[in-house]
C-alpha cells in the first residue's frame, strides 16, 4: 500500500461462505500458509491479516457442528505498517456471520516511521449480531511497535457481537498475547481482547 492509495478493507487471506437453505448445508475450505501486507503510505480502513468467513441463507440448526471441520485456515499473517495511516488493523482473521470457522496461526504486526493507526488488535474481529454459532481462534499474537503513533492495542481480538440466544457456542480465543513496544507514541495497550457487547 503506497502513498496516495486508499482502500475501506484489506485482507491478507481467503474468502470462504456457508451457504445454507432448505435444510442443506454448504460448505467451504481454504488454507494459505502464509500472507504478507506491507503499508507504506495512503489510508486504510481497516487491515486483516487473516481471511473471512461468512454465512448466507436460512441459519438452520447445524446440530452435527459440521462447519467446524471447514476452517478458514492461515498459518502465519505478516502486516508492517511505516507510514499511512489506518483505522483498524487486526492480526488475526474476521467473522462475518453464523456457521463458520477462521483460524490464523501466528500473527506478527509490526508498526514503525510514520504511522498513524488508531487501533490494533493481535487477534481476529467479529462484527456479526450473534456468536452463537461461529469459530475465530489464532494460537499466538506478536504486535510490535517501533515508531508511529499507536491509539490503543490490544494484544487479543474484538468482538463486538451481544450473545443471543444467551447460551451460545461461539468461541473468540487466542492462545498467546505478546506486546512488544520500543518507540514510537502509544495511547492505551491491553493484553487482553476487547468485547464491547
Amino acid at each position: 500500500i503506497l502513498s496516495g492509495a486508499s482502500a475501506d478493507w484489506i485482507y491478507g487471506g481467503s474468502m470462504t461462505y456457508h451457504y445454507s437453505a432448505g435444510g442443506k448445508h454448504k460448505w467451504a475450505d481454504a488454507r494459505l500458509g502464509e500472507t504478507n501486507i506491507n503499508m507504506t503510505g495512503g489510508e486504510v480502513g481497516a487491515i486483516v491479516g487473516g481471511g473471512k468467513g461468512g454465512h448466507g441463507g436460512a441459519a438452520d440448526t447445524d446440530t452435527e457442528k459440521a462447519y467446524l471441520q471447514h476452517v478458514n485456515t492461515v498459518d502465519v499473517s505478516n502486516i508492517s505498517i511505516s507510514g499511512g495511516t489506518a483505522q483498524e488493523v487486526y492480526g488475526g482473521a474476521a467473522s462475518a456471520g453464523l456457521y463458520n470457522a477462521v483460524h490464523v496461526g501466528t500473527t506478527n504486526i509490526e508498526i514503525s516511521g510514520t504511522a498513524d493507526v488508531k487501533l490494533v488488535y493481535g487477534g481476529g474481529q467479529n462484527y456479526w449480531a450473534e456468536q452463537s454459532e461461529l469459530s475465530n481462534t489464532v494460537d499466538m499474537t506478536n504486535v510490535t511497535i517501533s515508531g508511529g503513533t499507536v491509539g490503543t492495542v490490544y494484544g487479543g481480538a474484538y468482538c463486538s457481537a451481544d450473545p443471543s440466544p444467551a447460551s451460545t457456542s461461539g468461541v473468540m480465543t487466542v492462545g498467546t498475547a505478546k506486546v512488544t513496544i520500543t518507540g514510537g507514541s502509544v495511547g492505551t495497550v491491553y493484553g487482553g481482547g476487547n468485547n464491547d457487547g
